[in-house]
């Protein structure tokens, strides 16, 4: 599953990309809808933002080659990586 397919946005504070949003792969209606990371390393060079629980190592400008570690565990729901713009389950 591509990461385009489900929508992702950037997800902007104070003017400065932070993160992404983009629904759930599961395909339903989830309490984890849509999914929220930020990244560690924002393109700026500040600060990360968000929860550190919450926060990801990306690497890609674009979405169709976003990479993101570590991967993303939604407990007792789905468990998956983002690699070059893909959504690969674990």
């Amino acid at each position: 599953m591509t990461l385009v397919a489900l929508e992702p946005r950037w997800l902007y504070r104070d003017g400065r990309c932070v993160g992404i949003r983009f629904a759930c792969p599961c395909g339903g209606h989830c309490i984890f809808n849509p999914v929220t990371l930020f990244f560690q390393n924002p393109d700026d060079g500040g600060p990360p933002d968000g929860p550190e629980t919450m926060r990801r190592t990306r690497s890609g400008k674009k979405f169709s080659e976003l990479s993101l570690e570590p991967p993303v565990v939604l407990p007792q729901h789905v468990s998956f990586v983002i690699r070059a713009g893909e959504l690969i389950r674990v």
